[in-house]
């Protein structure tokens, strides 16, 4: 009788445990807390539920997080009227979003033959020089070509090649490049680097 009642016990105790945890995980999670996350590893089926949770919390926190990016992004491009108050506003949100510390916004010019800067934000304004957009060189000349956002990343600090960028003759750690588009015509381009 007393293997019978520490079986039980035992029984009660690996299987409470486990639901214990995620019950209170999950009301955690539904009170707001979106970062919370289950503690729970094993490889029986309370772990896969523990780490089904874990994958469905953080692919929910990463939905509500972009969203509420995208609503910041609406209500300022509703609030500005003025161009470059407008692009300073979308450059600085943008800036915040990606933790980048340099952002440029350039326009293709009327001739349709360079990129000229419209709007920067920390960097000296003197380094924001026109790019061709007729020749695709420099940190432009990819996303220019493909029409695609480029993402630069892994830059060696000991690299011994410069290239034309925002900030001009110098090698941030990471650039992203985003072309923007009309109709199939690249008109603007938008820059935002880490150093």
């Amino acid at each position: 009788m007393a293997l019978v009642l520490l079986l039980i016990t035992t029984l009660m105790k690996n299987i409470r445990n486990p639901l214990d945890e995620l019950n209170a995980v999950t009301q955690l999670f539904k009170d707001g807390k979106r970062n919370v996350r289950s503690n729970y590893l094993s490889s029986n089926e309370f772990g896969l539920l523990s780490a089904s949770f874990n994958d469905l919390a953080g692919t929910i926190e990463a939905a509500m997080e972009l969203n509420e990016k995208a609503v910041r992004l609406d209500q300022l491009m509703l609030s500005e009227e003025d161009a470059h108050r407008f692009c300073h506003s979308l450059l600085s949100a943008l800036l915040q979003d990606t933790w980048s510390q340099v952002a440029a916004l350039y326009l293709l010019n009327d001739e349709k033959t360079k990129f000229e800067p419209f709007e920067c934000i920390g960097m000296n304004t003197s380094n924001c020089k026109p790019f061709s957009a007729v020749n695709y060189g420099g940190e432009f000349g990819n996303a220019l070509s493909t029409r695609k956002i480029q993402h630069i990343t892994h830059i060696p600090e000991d690299t011994l090649f410069t290239f034309a960028a925002v900030i001009g003759e110098f090698m941030p750690r990471e650039i992203v490049t985003i072309p923007i588009l009309s109709g199939d015509e690249v008109v603007a381009v938008m820059s935002l680097a880490k150093l």
